[in-house]
């Protein structure tokens, strides 16, 4: 079963500039609901999607935090 679905809705969010952090002119896009996640393989799901784009290092683990903090709400 393919992990990536292909018709996710994209939602874009542009961020005030405060002053503190400089950010992209660009706005921060998040697919939610993107990757079908088994809860028990969640994290070996994503791992395996980052290496098969060649995608890794501190990348996948930045990106696997969001994720984790997402899902406890935190």
């Amino acid at each position: 079963m393919p992990a990536v679905r292909d018709n996710a809705e994209p939602l874009a969010i542009v961020f005030e500039d405060d002053g503190l952090v400089p950010n992209n002119i660009l706005p921060f896009v998040a697919y939610q609901g993107a990757v079908k996640l088994d809860p028990k393989r969640a994290e070996e799901t994503i791992e395996e999607l980052f290496e098969a784009n060649g995608w890794g290092g501190d990348v996948a683990q930045r990106h696997l935090r969001l994720s984790a903090l997402s899902r406890d709400g935190s």
